[in-house]
Order: C-alpha cells, then structure tokens, then sequence
C-alpha cells in the first residue's frame, strides 16, 4: 500500500506570495479561463449575428447558456455553473477572465475562514507533518496551473489545440497533487483528515471540471465556430476502440444520445457517439480528417461507403513509409508528385517518403527542413550511398547522437540548440558509454578529488531556474544523503560511474514517523531532470513499510541506466512525464507506484524476499479521473526474483499490480514475465475496489509468467490490439520524439 500502510496478510521566483496564496484553489482556473473564453465568443458572436435581444436580459441570457453548454461535459456541472455565475452580460474575453480569478480567490477567502482543522492538526505529529504537505503539494498544484497560463501566453484558443498534451498532464498534475494531501492523512486522530477533505472539495472539482474541459475544449470551441481553430483529434487513450465514450460514469454502457458531440473517430468508420449497434456513417462534408489509418480510405465514412480522398487541398499528416500518399485507397494510391509538399520526417533510408520505394529519389531541395539525424551523421536527405556529413549553416539539426559528424547545432534564437534544453554536451554524455571525459559544470567525489564531497554541496551551484543543462558528475562511493532537487532546479542532469559504483542512500521510512511522501532518498521535482549511471537505494528494510527510493515528479524527466532499490514503495512515479530506459527497480510492495504517465523499455523488475506475512506486488498506479493521461506502461521489461525469494513464492505470492486509486492503469507489453509470478496476474486492493473502473493489459509478452489464461477476469482486465498498444508506446504515449529522442538515450519510439 504507497499509504497508509499494508495489509499484511492480503516558489517560482518571479511569482509574489499573495498570489501563490490565493491560487491554492485556483488550480480551477485554467477552467475558468477556457470557459470564460468560450463564453466571450460565443456571446459575442450571437450579438454580432443579431440574433441577441438589444437589451441586458438578453446578453445574460445568452451568456448564463453558454456557460451551462460549456459546462454539459463536466462531472460536476453545479459547481461549474455557480463559479461562472457572476459573468452576468460581460463579453470582454480578459474581464471574464478577471471575473474566473476573482471567484476562485473568493473560494479560497471562503476554505481559509472555515478551515477549523489549522486548529485541530497540531494535535496529532502525522497531522501535522500532513498540514506540512499539503502547503508544499498545494503550491506543486499552483505550479503546474501556472505552467499553464504561460503555455498559453495571451490565451489564443485558435491556438489551444496545440497544448492540449502539456495541459492535460499539468492539470493531472494538479489532481494529483491535492489528492496526495489527502492520502497523507491516514492513520492519523482525529478529524483533520475529513475536515481538509471538506475544504478542499471545491477545489478538486473545479480541476476535475478543468481537466474534463480541457479534454473536449476543442470540440467546444468547435462548436462555436471560432476562426482559425486548428482542431485536433484527442483520441481514447485507453485504446478500447469500442466506440464507448470514456467520459460518462460506467466506462463500457451505451451511449445512446443522438446529440453527442464527436470527439474522435476509432478507425471503423463510424460516429463513436453512437453504440455498435446504431453508430452510422459520418456524412457532414464539412468534418475535417484527422488521419487516415493506412487503408487510404477517409475515416469520416463506413468501411463500405469509404471513398479515396481526392481533394488536392487535403493537407498529409504522415506517411507510413510505403512511399504513396495515405489519401489514396491501397489500389489507387500513388507517389506524391507535389512538388510543395511538406516532408514530415524520413524513415532513415535516405529517400524522400513523398515517392513510392520504386520511385523514390534523394531529396534534392535546399529548403528541405531536415527534423531529425539518425545517429549516423549523414544528411538523411540523401540515399545512403551519397548522404553526405551536414555542411548547411542554415539547416536546422534537430539531434545527432555524438557520432561525431553533425554534431556542431544550428543555434535558436537564444544561442542554443533545438530543443533548447537539450544541448550536444548533454547528448555525448547520456549517449556515451565513457564516463572518463566528463565536462560536468561541477564534479562530486567522496576521496576529496572533486569541488565537493556531498551532493547536498553541490546543489548550491545550480542556477535557479536554468534553462540549459547543468551537470553534475557524481564519482564512484556511497553517498548517504537525502538529496531534494526542487522546482526551482531545472535541466539538472546526474552522471554517476555506474547503478553499483555510485550509490544515493538513505534510510527514512513511515515506522519510525516520516510521511511516505518525505521519505524519498532522492526527490527528482525540477523539470527535465535526467539521470545516467547512478543508483538510488533507501535501506530502511521490509520492517519499515513505506520507504521510497526515488520519487519522480518532473516534467519530462529521464532516467537511463540507474538502479533503484528498496522493499516497499521503491519507485514514487509521482506526476508528469517520465521515461525510464535499462533501469533495474528492485523492491517487495507496490515498489513502482504513483500517477505519473511514465514508460519503461528494457528494465528490469526484481521482487524481492519480503517479510513472513507479505505478498509481492510489482506496481500499483493511482489514476484519479479517467480522463487523465496517466499510466504506468512496462515495455520489453523483464520481470524476475531474487534467488532469495523463489523458496517463497508459493506462500508470499507475487502479482503484476494491483489498483491503488479508481481508474488505475498499467499495461504491460513484449516483456518476459518468469514463473513465480502468480497465474491470477493481478491481485485487489480491498474487495471490489476499482475492477470495474480500472485499465489492465497484457500484449505481446513471453515467459511462463506471462500466459494469461488463468488471470482474473474482473471487468477492467482489457484486450487490447497491437493497434491500441501503439498507444501507449513512449512515442504517443509521452509525445518521446521531441524530448527523448533528442538526447541520445537509446529510445524506441513505437513497438519493439
């Protein structure tokens, strides 16, 4: 159990203090912000159409309908409505928004006068340790809603579409956060736990509500017919492809409405917002295509109606390397002769993917905007017998992976190389397989022979709030420090001399007092944060409980060739994205847990001997909503034991996972599962809890772990295609072609 124990028998610099303050339940106001947008649209559209009555009561009319359409998708619409039950007439988009801060600060007036439980904590230790973290993990919610509003800049929702991904993560974040506060309330006295539960419930519905606007915001938006919207498909993430709308209450019952808004198209050519059995075609000339599936059919017809798409003016998404144009059917489709067509990416062949393979020339253009080198150093716009090293100082270089050619990077406006925070030193060092030539910014070393000898030490010297990569080379020793890299430490990467030689120890655990979010060895919390060669390893003992070793919540982080060790609750992939590539996660309960969208190729999972009364259990995820982008996904991972345990695994049983929060997901993909894993797979939390609600998988593995004719068959336990694997591979699932790729990590961006 990551809280609460186990059963054994079963400030941003630049941000002022008041404003943190009153942004504690303003985590709801990215929602505010896009409904109150919409809001402003929408009336002023209608009064611009003359179909608004001159006078006020019109206006507000118009404006109070609005916000109840804004608020259909919400789970809780009341809420939604009395927060935008102020805008009154105003249709200026920056008043409204005025009038969405003023109400979540009025919220916050409001917990602060009611909030007895400040009083009641200091009553209880863990309460009050409780109290402690909520401040900090309340502030962590304020973050991420502020790392929204500056992706959005002046909030141009023609332009919302495009940060879809990052908010959705942000506003999970959000969830997240609030809901940790809570969880660090168990096994304490008295009432404090259900009096914060009250007081913050107002809060995580508005960021529930926020997240579900966010998921549909561009059909809304839609909707209202706003100019310049550059619409995307959000697709089912869960991959079910059942034309089941994943946002109603019970995720697999039929949605029968006629007036259900399309959200996405599952590649059977029918409307999803119909059951199988009344779904019918898509006809509206009017609906854009999103992607083709490969067929060369247009998605927006029935497989039997489905016709080649002919329109000239229809933009190529992709191609999926055959070298014919996806608008084609597979009998019709030929080489793209255009000669402005716009090369999206090439396979590594060295051949233009616009022509067949038959047909398919060197790309000759000198505008041709090269998106990314293989590794090998030549210009992937030519054919590999005359791919040259890249001479161009006006091309832009997207990664190399320190070959040696092509290293040198075109600069961005700042100086630095595309990704910004990704630059060629950060590219040899976690490409590399050499740690002997490190140029780290400062070195740490136990024998006195680096600038310091703590890590603790060395933290002083980053700069806060960087935005290059700033390196620290940890030498070989053990090192028994409890490390935190916070908010304000970012592009921070650690380079030790290997998972065994450089060693992060630390020994705090739930037994002896410290809650099991402060128990971290290592706290990774400043994003992109990259680690490379370095174990973590918190020593408390099976004794202990909760123990972590590591705990992840930054954004966009990446951990390569690290080993974290521990018995229970080893690995907290607390929020955010991560990516963890030949890992070794060692551990006895729930020892890969949190809420994180995070992906794991080529790691390796070791249960280890726990103690007399205990059974195993590899992962426990804890998704929220259903709506958050959040899973733990296991690929090509191996799943084994300590010799030490096997004696045991008929009385201390080991499972895959089990459901720590309601909509848990875990998919588990072309991995080798060994034996003593129990047939069953997957083991409850308590009762029923979540196996109606939950997302489990298997795909593709192998071992004698891994046949799944015996596994449980609750009702969240999915089959899913390689299709709907796909999904969940790091180049989707994590967006990973923009922020891993580019570091020379080895990475594989789709099925292995």
């Amino acid at each position: 159990m990551a809280f609460g124990g186990y059963n054994d028998v079963s400030n941003n610099g630049h941000q002022k203090k008041n404003k943190k303050k009153y942004a504690i339940i303003g985590v709801s106001s990215l929602l505010l912000v896009a409904m109150v947008a919409a809001v402003a649209v929408g009336a002023t559209r209608n009064k611009a159409d003359g179909s608004t009555k001159s006078d006020g009561n019109g206006e507000v009319s118009t404006s109070m309908k609005a916000v109840k359409a804004i608020c259909q998708p919400t789970d809780y619409k009341e809420t939604c409505e009395k927060s935008l039950s102020s805008a009154g007439n105003v249709t200026d988009p920056k008043e409204l928004i005025k009038i969405g801060f003023h109400v979540a600060v009025q919220e916050i007036h409001a917990a602060i006068a009611n909030s007895t439980t400040l009083k009641t904590l200091a009553k209880d230790p863990r309460a009050t340790q409780a109290l402690e973290n909520c401040k900090e993990l309340l502030e962590y919610a304020i973050d991420d809603l502020q790392e929204s509003f500056e992706k959005i800049g002046a909030f141009d929702v023609s332009k919302l579409d495009d940060y879809v991904a990052d908010l959705k993560v942000w506003l999970s974040g959000a969830i997240t956060y609030e809901q940790t506060c809570l969880d660090g309330f168990e096994n304490t006295t008295g009432d404090a736990g259900d009096k914060m539960k009250e007081i913050l419930k107002t809060t995580q519905e508005l960021t529930k509500n926020g997240l579900a606007m966010v998921t549909e915001i561009s059909n809304v938006l839609t909707n209202l017919q706003i100019p310049g919207l550059n619409r995307r498909l959000l697709w089912n993430e869960d991959g079910r492809g059942t034309g089941f709308d994943e946002t109603i209450d019970e995720p697999h019952k039929d949605p029968t409405s006629t007036t259900r808004q399309l959200l996405w198209d599952n590649g059977s050519g029918f409307s999803e917002g119909h059951a199988h059995q009344q779904r019918k075609p898509l006809e509206s000339t009017n609906r854009q295509l999103l992607w083709d599936n490969g067929s060369g059919f247009d998605e927006g017809h029935a497989h039997e109606q489905r016709k080649p798409l002919e329109s000239t003016n229809r933009q190529l998404l992709w191609d999926n390397g055959s070298g014919f144009d996806e608008g084609h059917a597979h009998e019709q489709r030929k080489p793209l002769e255009s000669t402005n067509r716009q090369l999206l990416w090439d396979n590594g062949s060295g051949f233009g993917e616009g022509h067949a393979h038959e047909q398919r020339k060197p790309l000759e253009s000198t505008n041709r905007q090269l998106l990314w080198d293989n590794g090998s150093g030549f210009d992937e716009g030519h054919a590999d017998k005359q791919r040259k090293p890249l001479e161009s100082t006006n091309r832009q270089l997207l990664s190399d992976n320190g070959s040696g050619f092509g290293v040198e990077l075109a600069k961005d406006d700042n100086g630095r190389g595309f990704p910004a925070w990704i630059n060629g030193l950060q590219r040899k060092l976690l490409g590399s397989t050499n740690t002997g030539n490190i140029k780290a910014d400062v070195v740490v070393a136990k024998d006195g022979s680096g600038k310091y000898k703590t890590i603790n030490e060395a933290l002083i010297d980053i700069p806060k709030n960087n935005n290059k990569t700033f390196v620290i080379y940890i030498k070989a020793g053990v090192y028994q420090e409890q490390i935190i890299l916070n908010k304000h430490m970012t592009q921070v990467t650690m380079i030790g001399d290997g998972p065994t030689k450089t060693k992060i120890t630390g020994n705090k655990n739930f037994v002896d007092g410290t809650p099991t979010f402060k128990t971290a060895t290592v706290s990774a919390i400043g994003s992109n944060f990259m680690a490379k060669n370095i174990g973590f390893e918190n020593s408390a003992g099976a004794a202990k409980h909760q123990a972590v070793a590591l705990r992840v919540q930054s954004d966009m982080s990446i951990f390569y060739n690290c080993q974290m060790d521990g018995y229970q609750d080893t690995l907290y992939a607390h929020t955010h994205r991560q990516f963890y590539r030949d890992c070794t996660i060692s551990g006895t309960i729930d020892f890969i847990f949190g809420n994180a969208a995070a992906v794991f190729q080529n790691c390796k999972m070791i249960v280890r001997k726990p103690m007399d009364n205990q059974q195993c259990i590899v992962t426990a995820q804890g998704r929220i909503d259903r709506r958050e982008p959040t899973a733990l996904v296991l690929q090509g991972c191996t799943f084994t034991a300590e010799p030490a345990y096997l004696p045991l695994r008929d009385k201390n049983k080991a499972f895959i996972g089990r459901p720590w929060k309601q909509y848990s997901r875990t998919i588990i993909m072309q991995s080798h599962i060994e034996g003593f894993i129990q047939p069953e797979g997957w083991l409850p939390w308590m009762g029923d809890f979540a196996l109606n609600t939950l997302f489990y998988a298997e795909i593709g593995n192998d071992g004698p772990g891994a046949v799944t004719i015996n596994r449980v068959k609750w009702r969240g336990i999915k089959k899913i295609t390689l299709d709907h694997a796909k999904k969940f591979t790091a180049g989707t699932f994590l967006g990973g072609d923009k922020w891993i790729k580019p570091t020379g990590v080895p990475y594989v961006s789709g099925l292995m």
